[in-house]
Formats: C-alpha cells, sequence, structure tokens
C-alpha cells in the first residue's frame, strides 16, 4: 500500500508536459490566464459601481495576475513563474474570501474548481496542496471555536455541509486528475520508446546507407582503375578528369550532392574502353583509320554498358557523348553546342586537359602554356566557351597543380633530382668510355657492370648499388623488331613509374636497363623489383618476352 503511494507520488513529481505537449499546455496556460485576466476586469467594474471596497481590489489583482500569467506564458515562456502566481493568488484571494465572507460566501464557491482546474493545467501535485489546504480551512472556520464568528457571514447548513461537498469534489477530481497523469506518462514513455526505437532504426538505415553509398564509390574508383590499367599511360587519368570537372563545377554553383554525382560519372567516362581490344589502345605506332574507329567506339560502348542504370542515367551521357564538340564536329553523334549535356561538357575539357599533359606512347607530355593555348584555340569549336573561361582561370590560378601531379612518377624534390640526373649521367659516362673501347657491339657483363659502379660512386661520392634489368624472347616464341621495341618502351615506363625511388634508368645495349640506387635494405629492393615486373606484365602487348635481374653492389 505504502509502497504504491510512494510510486504515485514519485510518477506525479514528473513533469506530463514536454515536446508538443509544453507547447500546447503554454498556449492553455495563456488562453487562461487572459480569460482571469478578462473576468477579473469585469468583476472590479462590478465592484467598483457597487462600490465593494476592499473586493474591488481583490478582483484588480485577480485581473493583473491573470495578465501577467498570459505574458510569462506567451512571452518569456516560464511555466513555474506562471504556477507561483496561480498558488499564491489562490491561497491570499480565497482565503481572504472565505474569512471575510464575501458575497454571503459565494465568493468561495470558486475553490471548487482548484482541484481540477490546477491539477489539469499546472500541476497535479499543487493541485492535491491547495485542496488539503482549502480543505483544513473550511473544517476550522466549519467546526472550531471561528464557527461563532462564520455564523455572521454563512448559514449553519453552508458550514455543516460545505467541506463535507468540498472533500467529496477533491477526491473525485484529483482521483480523475492522478488518473490521467499516469495514463499520459505511460503514454510519453511509450512514444519515447518507439521515437528511441525509430532513432535507432534510422540510424541504423542511414549508416547501411552510407556504407553502401561508400562501398559503391569504392566500386566505381576500382572499376575506373580497371579501366585505365588498359592504357599503359593513363594510371590515375579517371581520377583527375573527374577531380577537374568537380573544380569547374564548383565555379558554376553546384551543390555538394550534384558534385558527388559528377565526380562519378568522371571516374567512368573511359569506362567503354573496356570494350577496346589492348592491342589496338596501346598499339606504339600510328593507327589506322580502322584503328582510330575501334578506340573512337569507346564512347558509344560506353553509353551502352551505362544506359540501364535507371539512378545513373547521367553517367551513360558522359561516357557517350564527351567526345562530342561545341560546334558539332565531335563523335559518335555529332551533337553541338547546348544539346551535349553539362556534365559531358564539363567532362570534354578535363579529358581534354589530361590527355595533353599526360606522355603517350608517341609522345611526351605537352608543355602547359603550350596546352593553355591549345584549349584557348578551341575556346567555342571543341570547348563550350563559358566553360573553357571557368576552366582557363583555375588555370591561371594554378587551383589544378595538386591535381596534375596523382598517379604520375615525378622526383621528390628538385634537389633529388639532380643528385639523381648526376648518378644517371655518370653511368651514362661510364658506359660510353667502354663502349668507345670495346667498341658499339660490346658485350656488358657482370664485371664490366661492377667497374662502371665503381667508378660512378667514385665520382658523386655516393654509396650505390644497381638493379640490372634483361630483356629476352622467350624459348619458342617468335618476335620482331617493333614487338621489341614495345617492350622495351613497357619496361622503361614501368621503371619511370618509381622514378621517385630509383636514380632513373640507362639503356646498355639493346636488351639491359640499368637501374643505380641509393644503399637501401634488401627488402626494399624486392619491392622495387616487384613494382617493376608488376607494371610491366600489366602493359606488355607481347608474350614472346620475359625479363629477369639481378642486383650488383649490394
Amino acid at each position: 500500500m505504502f509502497s504504491t503511494i510512494k510510486n504515485v507520488w514519485i510518477m506525479l513529481g514528473r513533469s506530463i508536459y514536454t515536446g508538443e505537449r509544453l507547447r500546447k499546455n503554454m498556449l492553455a496556460i495563456t488562453f487562461l490566464g487572459c480569460v482571469i485576466a478578462a473576468v477579473g476586469t469585469g468583476m472590479t467594474i462590478i465592484n467598483i459601481v457597487q462600490d465593494k471596497g476592499l473586493v474591488t481590489i481583490t478582483t484588480g489583482v485577480i485581473a493583473m495576475l491573470g495578465l501577467a500569467a498570459a505574458f510569462c506564458s506567451y512571452f518569456l515562456n516560464n511555466r513555474n513563474v506562471c504556477v507561483l502566481i496561480a498558488v499564491y493568488v489562490s491561497v491570499f484571494i480565497f482565503t481572504y474570501y472565505a474569512l471575510l465572507g464575501v458575497n454571503e460566501g459565494f465568493a468561495i464557491l470558486w475553490t471548487m474548481l482548484v482541484p481540477v482546474v490546477f491539477s489539469y493545467f499546472l500541476s497535479v501535485k499543487y493541485g492535491l496542496f491547495l485542496s488539503l489546504y482549502y480543505e483544513i480551512l473550511f473544517i476550522i472556520m466549519s467546526y472550531s471555536p471561528l464557527r461563532a464568528e462564520m455564523l455572521n457571514y454563512y448559514t449553519e447548513t453552508f458550514l455543516n455541509r460545505f467541506p463535507l461537498l468540498f472533500l467529496c469534489s477533491t477526491i473525485l477530481n484529483s482521483t480523475a486528475m492522478i488518473q490521467y497523469h499516469i495514463t499520459t506518462l505511460f503514454q510519453i514513455d511509450h512514444e519515447n520508446t518507439l521515437n528511441e526505437e525509430v532513432e535507432k532504426q534510422t540510424v541504423l538505415a542511414e549508416q547501411k546507407a552510407n556504407d553502401v553509398e561508400k562501398l559503391s564509390f569504392q566500386m566505381i574508383e576500382a572499376l575506373a582503375t580497371s579501366i585505365d590499367a588498359k592504357d599503359r599511360y593513363t594510371n590515375g587519368h579517371s581520377y583527375r578528369v573527374a577531380q577537374y570537372a568537380v573544380m569547374i563545377a564548383r565555379q558554376l554553383g553546384y551543390s555538394d550532392k550534384e558534385l558527388k554525382i559528377l565526380k562519378q560519372e568522371g571516374l567512368l567516362h573511359d569506362i567503354g574502353k573496356i570494350g577496346v581490344p589492348d592491342v589496338v589502345l596501346n598499339k606504339s605506332g600510328k593507327l589506322s583509320d580502322e584503328e582510330y574507329f575501334v578506340v573512337q567506339s569507346h564512347t558509344s560502348i560506353g553509353g551502352d554498358i551505362l544506359q540501364h542504370l535507371e539512378n545513373f542515367r547521367g553517367a551513360a551521357d558522359v561516357a557517350r557523348f564527351h567526345h562530342e564538340r561545341f560546334d558539332g564536329k565531335g563523335y559518335p553523334t555529332g551533337l553541338s553546342g547546348k544539346s551535349i549535356p553539362e556534365h559531358a561538357r564539363i567532362v570534354s575539357i578535363a579529358d581534354a586537359y589530361d590527355a595533353m599533359y599526360s606522355d603517350r606512347i608517341y609522345r611526351k607530355g605537352m608543355d602547359k602554356k603550350v596546352i593553355r593555348d591549345e584549349i584557348l584555340a578551341y575556346r567555342g569549336k571543341q570547348f563550350d566557351p563559358e566553360l573553357t573561361d571557368i576552366f582557363l582561370k583555375l588555370f591561371d590560378e594554378g587551383k589544378l597543380t595538386a591535381i596534375d601531379a596523382y598517379g604520375r612518377a615525378f622526383p621528390i624534390s628538385e634537389n633529388g633530382v639532380k643528385i639523381k640526373n648526376m648518378i644517371t649521367v655518370a653511368v651514362e659516362d661510364e658506359i660510353g668510355l667502354i663502349m668507345e673501347e670495346f667498341g658499339q657491339d660490346a658485350e656488358f657483363d657482370d664485371e664490366k657492370l661492377m667497374t662502371v659502379l665503381k667508378h660512378v660512386k667514385e665520382r658523386c661520392g655516393r654509396d650505390l648499388m644497381m638493379i640490372v634489368l634483361k630483356v629476352s624472347g622467350r624459348n619458342g616464341c617468335g618476335y620482331n623488331k617493333e614487338q621489341m621495341d614495345d617492350t622495351i618502351n613497357a619496361i622503361e615506363y614501368a621503371v619511370g613509374r618509381i622514378y621517385s625511388v630509383t636514380g632513373g634508368y640507362v639503356h646498355c645495349g639493346n636488351d639491359l636497363l640499368l637501374l643505380p640506387l641509393y644503399r637501401m635494405s634488401d627488402k626494399e629492393v624486392i619491392e622495387i623489383v616487384q613494382r617493376i615486373y608488376l607494371e610491366f606484365y600489366r602493359l606488355a602487348n607481347s608474350n614472346a618476352f620475359e625479363i629477369s635481374n639481378h642486383v650488383l653492389g649490394q
């Protein structure tokens, strides 16, 4: 029994007015305060007319305090002040009315509203306390020596029955309000539990969505990397094109969501190269008209691959139309002007810039000044004029530099380059001296190469070692000079990928490449050789050759 009462009392201490309920309750208090202010004002006017004396003052005070409660609830959003105003005013006013028998006892009948009004609008606990206070007050008035004084204002019947009537009213109203309070708390707890579960599931759903999006993007990046891997000279190309495109689009005011979409489209713009044979894509000589047509087909192939992705329509357009020209002379369909999708026009500039700046099998990367002049010359012809201006502004401000280096094999530092060039030049000089002594067809065995290494170490004052790479034909496989040259190009490019680690490379005869290195551990040497082999077999067009290696001066 006592435990139940204690639990109920604890529950009554919890407010049911939170969130939306609090907002509605504050509006109700504001309305109630305005009503009390209006009623108090009306009663004050009546009391003034009837010359009621002190009662006039109390009704005026009620009107002002009702207005104050409305102000505190609506403008100050302070519920506690409203509650305290109501409590103190009720205690003072109704005690005054009861003891003076104002309006022949009618005034204290307003106390019948206290249990329900206080409990519903303000606080069940305060309602119970006030009800108990009034009940004690009425019992003292009716059944104590004070009764004789009260008979001057109240009838015998009123004094005998009103305390009992108020008690019954209090019990009924308080029971109902306690039940209402507890039921509301259970409802709030249930809603909170549901909200917590919804929030928990929402967080999990968002996390899963983010994981799926992250995985999708990683898959797109992996696919872009595999596309670039088909062409020995396009390592990092798709990534750089995507980043350049994003920089242009950001100047156009694209949102973060739009930039993310464009980046994914840029990564996949060359997906059609999957359908272009490696022998054509990596041909070292000039392409025939038929072979050039095959290379051009990567746009249509890419568009066809991506067109069935319902939530990724833009990627198909970029893949299909990024080689269209603004003047209508591009391929595959000859679109012109604004009829070319904007994303494709953006990627077109980024793609052309990176292509010109990258090394190709038939040429070295172009100088940046030449590239700028080329892009400007084709403004309004190959490229959208507005987008060209934006790109050139980014170019002139040097904002492309950070992206330019991605995936390319550049030296570590200017000072490092000077040292490495000095070593490379020294190796070439020593090889030249041996060829002068033994002839142009001299065979470079390990003894001669150790002599080269020794002289270079003395000349440069560096502790060096050297990896010797030898290209040779596989047993039973025939090959021609063009295939041999192409294989040498592949191994040169593979070595160039780790140029920042090595001191460059030197040709020695027709089948040897020498890589002078600073002194390093066996493990580091093995890693370098493994990387070279990995790049070589990824890039080589012919299976007729293999490479072998050994290290000198280790």
